[in-house]
């Protein structure tokens, strides 16, 4: 049963759930207010390419993360073209992991094994190269965080299988 009702010529408009309209409306003002004005939108529409660009990369190369040049398209297509950034979320290859990081901050077990072997590879490739002590130190620090930053988030739903 509609809660209100009014006449308007040829036009009967119902607002049967006025919080459903509401919140549909502010979803809407909201895309508007992302998309950035149009040179910006060009930078933003360039970057966003790029990101797929490497992210595709790193799915056939094991040693190029893959999940972060994601998410940075999918910021970067969410601020130019909601058409791209819809078609990058909902891609059954590229999508799962941008939805995983939002839906629950998740990155899958895979790739964090894959994130800490390249880790370890950089920092023993910088030692055979012999760069030096303090950089090195300064090197093991940032990539220590970095891989206690990554295993310490949860693996996701995908991973639980």
């Amino acid at each position: 049963m509609p809660q209100s009702c009014t006449h308007d010529g040829d036009a009967t408009i119902f607002a049967r759930d006025r919080g459903a309209l509401r919140v549909i409306l502010s979803t809407l003002q909201e895309t508007t207010r992302t998309v950035s004005p149009m040179p910006t939108r060009i930078l933003w529409l360039i970057l966003g390419f790029l990101s797929i660009a490497c992210g595709i990369v790193g799915i056939v190369l094991p040693l190029v993360p893959t999940a972060p040049f994601l998410l940075l398209a999918a910021l970067a297509f969410a601020r130019s073209s909601p058409s791209l950034h819809n078609w990058l979320v909902t891609h059954p290859r590229l999508g799962p992991p941008i939805t995983e990081w939002r839906a629950h901050g998740a990155i899958n077990r895979r790739a964090k094994i894959v994130a800490v072997i390249v880790m370890g590879a950089t920092l023993s490739l910088s030692a055979a190269m012999g760069v030096g002590g303090t950089m090195l130190l300064v090197q093991a620090g940032v990539l220590c965080m970095s891989a206690a930053f990554v295993l310490t988030r949860p693996d996701g739903p995908s991973s639980k299988q």
